[in-house]
């Protein structure tokens, strides 16, 4: 039976279309996210979620969309159709000096959990390949040690599981009027491009 908290995100499990990031970062001001994505603090623009993510598919081999939603503890970063917020060099840099960085992403494709605390990956993993009998991660994972592995067996409600996890490490629950709202947002680059040359950009 899903908890309390993973009812809330039932809404993700019945949009089949949705393709998305959601990080949630603590120890770090929204302007310095937004640089270290890439983009500029100084040029906002205001959308909602379907708006941005129109555009994001009308621009997608060219740039890519960050809406960024201020809480007073800790910033929220929605990616339409975007996967910045699974890469591990990004999960470092947002979570230096004492911060804590936590994101899930999912595609038609792919899911991925990540974590990063003080400068250091602390998960890596596509809930997908979690499996009780399975206690060691695939090569270029990290499993962490809060960590069970019978949260994500019923594939059907993968996603929420994925929200409700992102919630239980940060405290932050999305909800799902955020999207219909217009929030503030900020074009940022391929993060291939944003990241080229550097060593181990996608491994723990």
């Amino acid at each position: 039976m899903p908890s309390l908290s993973q009812e809330h995100y039932q809404w993700v499990d019945a949009m089949s279309d949705l393709a998305w990031s959601v990080a949630v970062i603590r120890g770090r001001s929204a302007a310095e996210v937004v640089r270290t994505y890439g983009g500029d603090p100084l040029q906002p623009q205001r959308m909602t979620y379907a708006e941005a993510n129109d555009w994001r598919n009308q621009h997608f081999n060219e740039a890519g969309l960050l809406l960024v939603n201020q809480l007073d503890q800790a910033t929220v970063v929605i990616e339409p159709n975007g996967w910045a917020s699974s890469i591990a060099e990004l999960a470092r840099r947002l979570s230096a000096h004492d911060a804590h960085f936590m994101s899930v992403y999912w595609s038609p494709s792919a899911y991925q959990v990540c974590e990063a605390k003080d400068g250091r990956v602390t998960a890596l993993f596509d809930p997908i390949y979690v499996e009780p009998d399975e206690p060691e991660p695939r090569d270029g994972e990290r499993y962490p040690a809060w960590l069970k592995r019978d949260e994500f067996l019923a594939d059907i409600r993968i996603r929420s599981s994925c929200m409700t996890l992102l919630e239980a490490q940060t405290g932050v629950r999305v909800e799902r009027w955020w999207l219909e709202q217009q929030l503030t947002v900020f074009e940022v680059p391929d993060p291939d491009e944003l990241l080229a040359g550097i060593a181990r950009v996608r491994l723990p």
